[in-house]
């Protein structure tokens, strides 16, 4: 289905809040956001409170304990990995975003770039389905990452498997990469960085089936997995992911790496001061 002329152009901007506890940076990020996009919706789980201020999205899937996460996180105790997941989530919003012709989609630690606004979308998305950091084929035997070899990720994939066209993921993979993948791979699967997302309205519509039935797998599988069943027009965005000491920097050096990169994660809102934070986005906005 086509946008019609009253949702052309139209941009939403939708933050995911995946622990109920960092909702409460709310305000913060409205006041961060406000006036470059054409709406705002967050998006919470099902065991948030709403604040009835702006427009939610509360998730109705509830994530069984299938399978224990390894993120480490000391302050979550045990929990399944499915506590992290958002893409059930954005099959979600699809009714809420019908308005829009584009949806940008990112978590609440992760931050735009004040020149990244509603004009920027259009500009760089005109001839794309969905832009998202650079997706790369997550062979089955990963040896230093995790999630491959977790119960939630490859065979999760597999449990679904009868749902997919393994040939049309290889055929979009080639068309996106240029590459071709191991033929000895009858199943291929695909990983991406997934904390920033910008998705045409009617594109999200045409995966939404693809990420209920991938919703029990890692997102950082499911999403360009799902994108990648559906498409290769997808353009590579350009952000910085913070590791280890690099997060500790001081926050206006941090900030400036948005100068001239589209948005920046992880950035921990709790650990600042909102008005430094604030002052600080808005010099480098200038």
């Amino acid at each position: 289905m086509r946008c019609s002329d009253s949702n052309a152009g139209r941009v939403l901007l939708v933050v995911n809040f995946t622990l109920d506890a960092t909702y409460r940076n709310r305000h913060l990020l409205a006041t961060l956001y406000a006036g470059r996009f054409d709406g705002l919706l967050f998006s919470v789980s099902s065991t948030c409170v709403p604040d009835p201020a702006f427009v939610n999205c509360v998730q109705r899937w509830v994530p069984p304990f299938r399978h224990p996460c390894l993120c480490g996180n000391p302050a979550l105790g045990q929990h399944p990995s499915a506590l992290h997941v958002s893409h059930p989530r954005l099959a979600e919003i699809v009714w809420l975003a019908r308005e829009y012709e584009f949806l940008v989609i990112t978590e609440d630690d992760c931050l735009l770039a004040p020149w990244l606004d509603a004009a920027a979308v259009r500009q760089r998305c005109a001839e794309v389905q969905a832009a998202m950091p650079e997706i790369y084929y997550c062979p089955r035997d990963h040896a230093t990452w995790s999630w491959a070899q977790h119960p939630a990720g490859c065979a999760a994939v597999d449990a679904v498997a009868d749902t997919l066209d393994f040939t049309r993921l290889r055929t979009h993979w080639l068309a996106y990469s240029d590459n071709a993948l191991p033929p000895e791979e009858p199943r291929p699967v695909f990983s991406a960085f997934v904390d920033f997302l910008v998705f045409r309205t009617e594109f999200l519509r045409q995966i939404a089936g693809d990420l209920v039935r991938l919703r029990e797998v890692w997102h950082e599988i499911a999403i360009p997995t799902a994108v990648l069943h559906n498409t290769y027009r997808i353009r590579r965005t350009d952000g910085i992911a913070l590791w280890g000491d690099e997060r500790n920097r001081p926050l206006e050096q941090l900030l400036g790496e948005l100068q001239e990169h589209e948005f920046l994660h992880p950035i921990k809102l709790s650990r600042y001061d909102p008005r430094d934070l604030l002052d600080a986005y808005r010099r480098l906005a200038r």
